[in-house]
């Protein structure tokens, strides 16, 4: 019965798509660069009536982006106009004082978040195109070469309308990603596609009622550690090693049904690739679960987790993370920037994670090693986001290496919101890190700790809807090392 009624809903499928187009889902990320002060802000205006317009059409999304941030800030139709523009006002005034630098690093994080998305993927850049040294251009080639990868089409909203040589250098970033050039927003509308109308799919049989489902989701983090010699003497330097991590939320994945039971499957892949393109490393892994009906709820809060340990040479990496569905055969991929660094001498410290408790009834957690903290097992959240204005415990999960001849470590606690602290807390640290009474007992006294792993809770807190970092220091003698993981709150 199940196969026959597959088979149905396949051929309705085939028959909608014949009698009318499928509506493709789209998305609009928008960042501001280097341009004067009143035509930015004009710009501004104009850039949220459009988004406006965009975000009353069913099936896209719309995000605004900052230079240098790697975090966008995610646009509803239900925000007012005036809220609307005043976010479109602010970032358009970072962006028009930004340096170069920083608004080609916020169009590359553009690209790789865009990835992310199923459908038509759009990044508008509005600025007033500045000269480019033979460094910019190069960097400019490599980004088009990342877009295209990425299936991301740049519009380029020239506010400069130049033209020469320069100009068409950065004419090539729009035209050469499948998108385009124009001298203001209006002109927008010329150049982009319409929606078709969303298909509807005939009812096959009394009740079966067909629907397209959007493509799953992955998201992929390198949690560093540090080496084995320098978790042993404090002393090495060496390549770092770590945990390279992917999450599917089982949400986005299509559930089967027989009788009153579900399954559901899924292949999650994870690949590390030099900036040449060559892969320095991959792993997939077939994951599913399976139970009865009733807790099939509980399984959709959870997630599918592929987590192995590797070891990155410093260096630039793209991190890319695959989800296949394999009930349905739909597959969603990610893509992130990674800077791989050395473990350095004396005291160090993992990345920052944020974490939950690991919950055996919802998630699958594949991994060479999992998480854990006095005894409890924790699960990564790779995409955190938390309720605006209601209070919410936030954990952050870290290691870190002090230097054993060092006065004891001081801990801190900060939370950021475009690089301003906006709360925090100093963290408490009561740990021995010397064991006197190993003296004279050779062998016998075991090997002294050098990890110490730290969570961090902050209790109730609270905020306002936006993207935020959250951000851990360590303090000892003269040195002072930081990590930071961004997550956002709505």
């Amino acid at each position: 019965m199940q196969s026959l009624q597959r088979l149905l809903v396949a051929f309705a499928l085939l028959l909608s798509s014949a009698v009318a187009g499928v509506a493709e889902d789209r998305v609009f990320a928008f960042l501001f660069g280097p341009t004067d002060g009143p035509k930015i802000a004009t710009a501004a205006t104009s850039a949220a009536a459009q988004a406006e317009a965009w975000l009353q059409t069913p099936g896209t999304d719309v995000e605004l982006r900052r230079p240098g941030s790697r975090d966008g800030q995610e646009l509803t139709k239900h925000l007012k106009p005036d809220a609307l523009e005043r976010a479109f006002l602010d970032a358009a005034k970072l962006g028009g004082e930004a340096k170069l630098k920083p608004f080609l690093d916020g169009v590359e994080f553009a690209i790789f978040a865009l990835a992310r998305h199923a459908g038509t993927r759009y990044l508008l850049a509005t600025l007033e195109t500045p000269a480019l040294t033979d460094d910019d251009t190069a960097r400019l080639l490599d980004i088009i070469g990342t877009a295209k990868s990425s299936h991301v089409k740049i519009l380029l909203v020239d506010l400069s309308n130049s033209s020469g040589k320069q100009a068409a250098a950065w004419k090539s970033l729009a035209v050469e990603t499948g998108g385009a050039a124009v001298a203001a927003f209006p002109e927008l509308d010329a150049v982009i596609p319409k929606p078709e109308p969303p298909a509807t799919a005939p009812a096959v049989g009394p009740s079966l009622t067909v629907q397209m489902p959007r493509a799953p989701v992955a998201f992929i983090r390198y949690f560093k550690t540090a080496p084995a010699s320098a978790k042993r003497s404090g002393s090495t330097i060496a390549s770092g090693r770590g945990l390279l991590i992917v999450e599917a939320p089982i949400r986005n994945l299509e559930f089967a049904t027989e009788g009153k039971n579900y399954s559901v499957r899924a292949k999650l892949t994870q690949i590390a690739r030099r900036k040449d393109g060559e892969i320095a490393w991959q792993a997939s892994k077939d994951v599913a679960a399976k139970g009865p009906l009733s807790k099939a709820d509980a399984r959709k809060a959870g997630s599918f987790f592929l987590s192995r340990e590797v070891q990155l040479p410093a260096g630039e990496y793209t991190l890319e993370a695959t989800v296949e569905d394999l009930t349905v055969s739909r597959t969603g991929t990610t893509k992130e920037p990674l800077r791989a660094t050395d473990t350095l001498p004396g005291l160090s410290m993992s990345s920052a994670l944020l974490v939950r408790k690991l919950n055996k009834g919802s998630d699958v957690f594949e991994a060479d090693q999992v998480l854990q903290y006095e005894g409890e097992a924790l699960a990564p959240m790779l995409n955190p986001e938390f309720p605006a204005d209601q209070p919410f415990e936030l954990p952050v999960y870290f290691l870190f290496y002090p230097d054993m001849n060092g006065k004891r470590p001081e801990l801190k606690l900060d939370i950021l919101q475009k690089g301003q602290t906006v709360g925090g807390s100093t963290l408490a640290f009561t740990d021995n890190m010397r064991d006197d009474s190993r003296s004279g007992q050779g062998s016998l006294g075991g090997e002294q700790k050098h990890e110490y792993p730290y969570l961090a809770k902050l209790a109730n807190a609270l905020f306002n809807a936006g993207d935020y970092e959250v951000r851990v220091v360590i303090r000892q003698d003269r040195s002072e090392i930081s990590s930071t993981a961004p997550f956002r709150v709505r």
